[in-house]
């Protein structure tokens, strides 16, 4: 048997104005933590020792975005754009409703607060609190199980590096060539098309600024494909003039780029298709003379 409320009926919200913390030097030697509804959850621990919300469970309710966190500790909270909420415990656990919650979707695309006017009048039917218990009893320990099951998957991908640079490391120290061959050591100048910029940075930052970008033309190849391993994404373009003043940074097919700010060392090939256009200053790009060296070769040993 199920019976039909509004969600204000099951919770009651408290403003969490006087738990805000005062200062928001953080330390993690400190004992009390601050909280945020969002994903972050914990912003850091506090030494103040007034305003600490010890009412439990909760769950706070983020009045802008709607997202919720389950708290069964004490804490205080740094921004006020949140509801405190309690479970009316004669009709519903803190638990059950915060897990009901997550499969409620309220669009949150309007710049406003959310429980008072939205999502406190949505209606939800739930059980009795010994059905609610045997629920939320069921969800806990699957969700232990898919917990162990993503803790073994991690631990398989971080075995599967581990040998995949094993294979690496034998492909280019020789243990894949043929009797008798041995991979012979070469710089990168020695490997590259005969043209002053088979190996070339790309253009010093004041060269290439946002104000110059165009909607269509030549595209900018920066770190955005590279990392992302995708030629086709990202939307930046020159004019022509821009392009023939850069045009020492130009790509061509087969190309290998290389990120060097940041996540460095990331390498991708440009297809036979690639837009025209030039490399931004965050990238290196390297032209291979592909009768010493062929691109996936270089990306693999690179």
């Amino acid at each position: 048997m199920r019976t039909e409320y509004e969600l204000g009926e099951l919770l009651e919200y408290e403003q969490p104005t006087k738990y805000a913390v005062e200062s928001t030097k953080y330390d993690d030697k400190y004992s009390t933590p601050v909280l945020t509804a969002g994903k972050s959850f914990i912003l850091g621990y506090t030494n103040e020792t007034d305003g600490i919300y010890d009412n439990l469970p909760v769950i706070i309710f983020d009045d802008f975005t709607t997202a919720t966190q389950y708290v069964n500790f004490k804490f205080k909270v740094k921004s006020s754009a949140m509801k405190i909420l309690k479970a009316n415990e004669e009709l519903a656990l803190t638990k059950y409703l915060y897990y009901l919650m997550q499969t409620i979707h309220c669009d949150h695309d309007t710049h406003k607060r959310y429980w008072i006017q939205i999502y406190s009048k949505i209606r939800v039917a739930i059980p009795d609190i010994t059905e609610q218990q045997r629920i939320v009893t069921k969800i806990e320990e699957l969700f232990s199980k898919l917990d162990k099951g993503v803790e073994e998957l991690n631990k398989i991908k971080e075995q599967l590096k581990i040998y995949r640079q094993a294979v690496l490391k034998e492909a280019f120290e020789g243990g894949f060539c043929a009797e008798g061959i041995q991979p012979q050591i070469v710089r990168i100048s020695d490997i590259v098309k005969k043209d002053k910029n088979a190996l070339k940075a790309g253009p010093f930052g004041s060269s290439l600024k946002k104000e110059m970008y165009v909607k269509s033309g030549y595209k900018i190849y920066g770190q955005e494909q590279v990392i992302g391993g995708n030629e086709n994404i990202g939307d930046y373009y020159i004019d022509e003039n821009k392009y023939t003043e850069l045009i020492s940074c130009k790509i061509a097919p087969n190309d290998i780029l290389i990120s060097l700010v940041g996540t460095v060392g990331k390498v991708l090939i440009l297809s036979a298709n690639c837009e025209p256009g030039i490399i931004n200053p965050r990238l290196i790009k390297v032209s291979l003379d592909e009768d010493k060296m062929l691109p996936k070769y270089f990306k693999y040993y690179f």
